[in-house]
């Protein structure tokens, strides 16, 4: 693993993997600043945000499909994300992917509901709150790992599969982005932005001037709809000569799918794997 972890593929560059491996009581009062900054700001407005649209990790998967992962083995993992023992959960990642568990699996059916878990936790007071940042920065190496065990393959030269994925301006939706923009990456498509890149108005001119055939939009609160449709709107204006097809997401989506009309959106999608398929259908 990266000393440290690189940009979209975690929570912050300046959070190292040697920082989150020790224990939380050896770490110095910078590191705990820096990982409490990021967390407080970032990842947990956007982990009580997570809908819980599939079943338990040892039960059955959102796909409907028998999990090829052991019960003892979800166990251990979910016992080390919480503990904050990032060598332990790492361990047991790669016991996992050895197993020839793909990848798409690991995001929705083994960390999704790790970090709903924490989510619940946070919110009932069982977990202190440095318990919840090494967890949740734990989460974020994990994902890493995978994808460093398992890279996907580079898009194909002049492909016409290009998706821009952003956050609506001030929402914290970031874990769910992050996951959309790996299924896309696998299945062959090049992403433009990540969960770091907000609709601006900057970013949504380099969407139509790089020619995207897809805009992901998440949408993480109620509060963000009125953001979403006035993105969307700018989207529609900016990238007229493109065809651009729009599939909006997110907690607020997934609760009340009519409102993807509403926003002016073609579509919407539940979950990352839906996201390709509705994307692909489209284009």
């Amino acid at each position: 693993m990266d000393d440290t972890v690189k940009s979209g593929h975690a929570v912050d560059s300046k959070i190292s993997a040697k920082t989150v491996s020790r224990q939380p009581e050896n770490l110095s009062g910078s590191e705990i600043q820096s990982l409490c900054d990021v967390i407080h700001s970032k990842l947990i407005p956007e982990l009580c945000a997570t809908q819980n649209t599939g079943q338990d990790i040892d039960g059955v998967s959102p796909l409907g499909l028998t999990l090829a992962i052991s019960n003892e083995d979800c166990a251990r993992l979910k016992t080390a994300v919480v503990g904050g023992h990032a060598k332990d959960a790492v361990s047991v990642l790669n016991r996992i992917l050895d197993a020839g568990v793909a990848v798409e699996r690991i995001y929705l059916d083994l960390l999704a509901p790790i970090a709903r878990d924490l989510g619940e936790k946070w919110k009932r007071d069982e977990l202190s709150f440095l318990d919840v940042t090494a967890a949740l920065v734990i989460l974020q190496l994990l994902l890493h790992a995978a994808d460093r065990r398992t890279p996907p393959a580079a898009p194909s030269a002049g492909t016409n599969k290009v998706i821009a994925l952003a956050r609506v301006p001030g929402d914290q939706h970031m874990f769910g982005i992050l996951t959309v923009a790996r299924f896309f990456e696998r299945a062959g498509w090049q992403v433009m932005g990540g969960p770091d890149k907000e609709y601006t108005d900057g970013f949504i001119r380099s969407t139509a001037a790089n020619a995207c055939s897809v805009a992901g939009v998440s949408v993480g609160s109620e509060a963000k709809l009125s953001s979403a449709a006035d993105v969307i709107a700018k989207l529609r204006a900016q990238c007229r000569a493109t065809d651009l097809t729009i599939i909006v997401g997110g907690p607020v989506i997934t609760q009340n799918p009519p409102l993807a009309g509403a926003l002016g959106a073609d579509a919407m999608a539940e979950d990352a794997r839906r996201a390709v398929t509705v994307a692909e259908s489209l284009v």
